[in-house]
């Protein structure tokens, strides 16, 4: 959804400012005195607003819209951040054999589907064990010679 409001047009830059300092705890008071210090803010508020300050009310209503979504944002983010550590974690323990071409694309789906899952992941050699029979059962080599499964 797009949004309108006073502090929706603001920057980028300085909504994010605003988030943090909302998720930090601080009060609206303080909050809207600083947004109205902004030249930037002034500027805004000026030319699209006929000069209005923001008020306490526009935070109130920012703090249900705008900063909900970010809040929902920022979770996502660490979400994904945090299952691709994991990601990495299980390319660097199976010590590449899921960079193996054969196997690289079946790695990811499995990767995927294990980190998902609840975040409960299966341990590394119940992965390997999976890409082993989805390989054997291609006829697939390992690089390093033989079959992956004998890497499991």
């Amino acid at each position: 959804m797009t949004r309108v409001g006073k502090i929706a047009r603001l920057p980028r830059e300085i909504r994010g400012q605003l988030n943090r300092r909302l998720r930090d705890g601080e009060t609206g008071r303080k909050l809207v005195d600083w947004l109205n210090s902004l030249t930037e803010v002034q500027s805004l508020l000026a030319a699209e607003f006929d000069g209005r300050a923001i008020s306490e009310q526009n935070l109130s209503e920012w703090k249900q819209g705008g900063y909900a979504e970010w809040l929902i944002q920022q979770e996502a983010l660490a979400q994904v951040r945090e299952m691709a550590a994991d990601a990495d974690e299980l390319t660097e323990a199976a010590d590449g054999i899921l960079a193996d071409p054969h196997t690289a694309g079946k790695s990811r789906i499995v990767r995927g589907e294990i980190i998902s899952r609840d975040r409960a992941k299966k341990p590394l050699t119940g992965l390997l064990r999976l890409i082993s029979r989805n390989d054997a059962a291609r006829g697939s080599r390992h690089p390093r010679g033989g079959t992956a499964e004998e890497y499991a």
